[in-house]
Order: C-alpha cells, then structure tokens, then sequence
C-alpha cells in the first residue's frame, strides 16, 4: 500500500517524512466455502441495487437482535480478534443507526460473546480510501503545526511545519478471512443450550457497519460499507 509515492516525492520537496502504520491480516475461524458464493442483489437505496458477491455460512455467530439492528460477530483464527457487523433493519438507516452509537451502546454490543446458530450471507468486499487529515486536526485545536508558526525544534534545526497529513486504508474481506492495513504520513465463549428455535437470518444485502476489535474490545479498523464494487 502506497502512502507517498515516488511522483510526489520528485513534485515536493520533503525534509521529513513521518510514516505511522498498521496492518492486520487473519483467517476466520471458520471459513466460508467459496462453492456456496453467489451472486446477489446488494441495495445501496431502497429500489437501487448491484448484483454482489454474497459469502453465505450457517454456524454459530455472535449474534443480537435489537429493534432497530441486528449485530453479527465473526471470531478470526485464534480467537484473539473479531469482525462485527452492525446491520440496520431499514436498508436507509444507515446514517440514523450511526448517529445513535455512542460510545456507551457500543461498547455493549461489541462485548458480545455469546453465539447462536444463525444464516449468514455477507458481501465479500474491498474497500479503499486515502483522506487528507489537516482539517480535521485543525478543527480539533491542533492548527500552530501546520502554519508558519509551528515549533518543531526536537526534531530538527531550522524552520518546519506540516504540510500535508495524509491517512490511507486498505480492508479486504473475502471467504478466507480480512486483510487490512491503515497507516498515515506526515476466554471461553458462552453457547446457547440447543433448543427448538427459529435460526434467525443475518442478510447483509444493504449498507452495514464493521468493526475489527481484539478480545479486549480495543477497535482496530472500523468503517461503514454503503456499496460494493466488483
């Protein structure tokens, strides 16, 4: 994954260059067998679809049903990571759920541990996306570094600022597992008893939320997939 590449460095001139990165790359731990993928109508609105590529399993998840979203837990090899999926039941409420998840909710949902047999079909996808982080920093206080007042004496002699803070990710899901990469420059489990019961459905065919945490609940990557691109 480029940050900077060699065409910037020709076009600007860098006195440093600081790079911060991350990658995370894992197998579920259990796969999902390609020969059941198919493809299905994804829906970015109501009545606007894309045909997709639906991975499709039926296993014990970590699985929530709330009234206005469906939660999905999916453990990596080793148990130690997880990818959760936070599904609204309106395919438009994707803006809504997002606003209401405070730290609080979130939390809670995402310490989820007890599985349940469900259905599964969730989109293999790829998502990647650079951002230019200056202003948000600038709106959160942190503006004297990028003028010409900056103070950067401890890293070096004479006068420097930032000129450009750049954050890059990378995220691929398919059946083996997710691989994942960001970076920016400048146990036991509780199982329901087996009972009669419905087997609930978890669809993701329309924008959903994701999260990439370890055991401890610290998020690693999180994002929100409102359509799919083959």
């Amino acid at each position: 994954m480029d940050i900077v590449s060699i065409k910037q460095f020709n076009k600007f001139f860098f006195r440093i260059l600081l790079v911060n990165a991350l990658y995370f790359k894992s197998s579920w731990q259990e796969r999902f067998n390609p020969i059941l993928t198919s493809q299905k109508e994804f829906f970015v609105e109501p009545k606007v679809s894309r045909k997709v590529r639906m991975m499709k399993k039926k296993s014990q998840f970590i699985y929530h049903d709330a009234d206005d979203l469906q939660l999905l837990g999916i453990p990596y090899s080793g148990n130690e990571t997880y990818m959760f999926m936070i599904l609204p039941k309106r395919v438009e409420a994707i803006n809504s759920i997002s606003s209401v998840l405070d730290g609080k909710r979130l939390q809670s949902l995402l310490s989820r541990r007890e599985r349940q047999l469900v259905n599964v079909e969730i989109p293999r996808f790829k998502l990647e996306e650079k951002t230019l982080l200056n202003r948000a920093m600038e709106k959160i206080g942190l503006k004297r570094g990028f003028s010409d007042d900056a103070q950067f004496t401890d890293i070096a002699n004479g006068k420097l600022k930032i000129n450009k803070l750049l954050h890059k990710v990378f995220i691929e899901t398919n059946e083996e597992g997710t691989e994942a990469a960001a970076a920016t420059a400048g146990g036991m489990f509780g199982i329901r008893p087996s009972m009669p019961e419905v087997v609930p459905d978890f669809i993701a065919n329309h924008p959903f939320i994701f999260f990439i945490t370890t055991k401890k609940n610290d998020i690693l990557f999180e994002g929100i997939i409102r359509e799919i691109k083959n």
